[in-house]
């Protein structure tokens, strides 16, 4: 079984050899736990993060991401992460003065957006979810905290996640490397959440990361 490792801050490649930017963090499917997509934080006069399907990566080792895509392919075809979208705000009831009014007037005091909504809006599937470096990792019961994701380990062949690699410990840290067979969901919020269910006994077992091995 060939595992890839993916390490978010690694310098991610195009097939000429240029540095497109660094890896940000990779999209799973809620369920499965399949990866899809990873996420680049671009260099340049791109978007801060742009998007790219799983299947043009070629190699990825603890320092750099390479990818099938070139340069040029890149920045026409990366999708962008995070688009702000604005939507106007509704007035509840025209002619008449209410709380919409209200609000709409706030909105367009000085230094304001102005009578508008401002929503996120992200490049990824309803059913997807996001894990990026330094996503926190809780265990169910007791509820504590664990850890951090430092970066992910992967099956190329299923495309699932294999292991998480995560940082525990403040002063002294270390990586250790957890099972997914551990895990029980990630949730979309702050950073992508993963929860897991594991018992002092595995956990104080967990091994410890070496690269490479």
């Amino acid at each position: 079984m060939s595992l890839e490792d993916l390490r978010a801050g690694a310098r991610v490649i195009s097939r000429d050899g240029d540095t497109l930017g660094t890896l940000s963090r990779v999209v799973i499917v809620k369920e499965s736990l399949k990866l899809t997509h990873l996420v680049v934080a671009a260099e340049g006069g791109m978007a801060d993060e742009r998007v790219v399907p799983l299947g043009v990566l070629r190699e990825a080792s603890e320092d750099a991401v390479q990818l099938s895509m070139s340069t040029d392919e890149f920045g026409e075809f990366a999708v962008k992460y995070d688009t702000l979208v604005y939507q106007p705000m509704a007035d509840a009831e025209r002619g008449r003065l209410d709380a919409s009014d209200v609000r709409r007037f706030v909105a367009s005091l000085p230094g304001e957006l102005g009578p508008a909504v401002m929503t996120d809006v992200l490049a990824k599937a309803p059913d997807e979810v996001d894990i990026a470096k330094d996503s926190p990792v809780w265990r169910l019961n007791p509820h504590q905290k664990i850890g951090e994701v430092e970066h992910v380990i992967f099956d190329d062949r299923t495309r699932k996640i294999a292991s998480l690699v995560i940082r525990r410990g403040f002063l002294f840290s270390r990586e250790v490397v957890l099972p997914v067979q551990y895990v029980t969901e990630v949730v979309e919020a702050l950073g992508g959440i993963v929860r897991v269910e594991i018992d002092d006994a595995a956990l104080k077992q967990l091994q410890e990361f070496h690269p490479g091995r």
